[in-house]
């Protein structure tokens, strides 16, 4: 009995068979349309009418190409696929943007903790001010504007130890006194003499100075001042 049935199966699965080999054989192949650089409805329409699917693969972060743009595709452009089959895409999509926290007016420790958990990379400059140090003075881009490229420039203040003076008059003045005067400040004293370039000496006469006189100069141990003398 179950010789006889397998007998009555037999043509059915020749003819199934047969009609899948020969849909293999003969079924027209079609080359993949090029997709990169298009954008994803477009690409939609033209594999609607080759009669693919498509398939979303991945989406990737881009600044410069408008969203939904095709920047990969699986298989490649000409390559031979059969109807019905998918074609796979890498779209690409703009990056999450933030909005700047406001920072000015919060010390250093205050808005590294509120920037802590953000996609926000932050690059500080100094601003010699009396303000206290660490203290967020300016901010870019300003408080809830979009921040580009997540990247935020932050202005911190540093001590000022600068002091302000009168450049006193040093022309008349030999060598020698001129260096007793500056001895107490951080100073660079850059003494010429045109007649020998190399020449030192304590008991010629200054004729010329830069700054000049009456100049206000800052005295800053960090940033120490030079002063050019001109002796005869």
């Amino acid at each position: 009995m179950k010789l006889s049935a397998l007998f009555w199966t037999l043509p059915f699965i020749s003819f199934m068979a047969g009609y899948f080999l020969l849909h293999s054989l003969y079924i027209q192949e079609l080359q993949t349309p090029n997709l990169i650089g298009k954008q994803l409805q477009e690409s939609l329409y033209i594999l609607s009418e080759c009669n693919l699917n498509v398939r979303i693969m991945a989406q990737k972060e881009s600044v410069d190409l408008p969203e939904g743009t095709i920047i990969n595709q699986t298989p490649s452009a000409t390559t031979k696929i059969k109807p019905n089959q998918s074609v796979f895409l890498v779209i690409c999509k703009k990056p999450k943007t933030s909005r700047a926290p406001s920072l000015i007016g919060k010390s250093r420790t205050e808005y590294e903790q509120l920037l802590k958990d953000m996609p926000i990379t932050v690059k500080s400059y100094a601003l010699a001010t009396q303000h206290p140090k660490g203290m967020c003075l300016a901010q870019l881009p300003q408080p809830h504007m979009t921040v580009v490229d997540n990247t935020l420039m932050v202005y911190t203040a540093v001590a000022d130890d600068s002091k302000p003076v009168l450049m006193p008059l040093l022309i008349g003045k030999t060598a020698q006194q001129v260096q007793e005067i500056l001895a107490s400040y951080s100073i660079n004293l850059i003494v010429t003499h045109p007649a020998a370039p190399e020449h030192t000496c304590t008991s010629c006469i200054v004729n010329a100075q830069r700054p000049i006189a009456g100049s206000i100069v800052s005295f800053n141990s960090q940033k120490p001042l030079s002063i050019e003398i001109q002796t005869n």
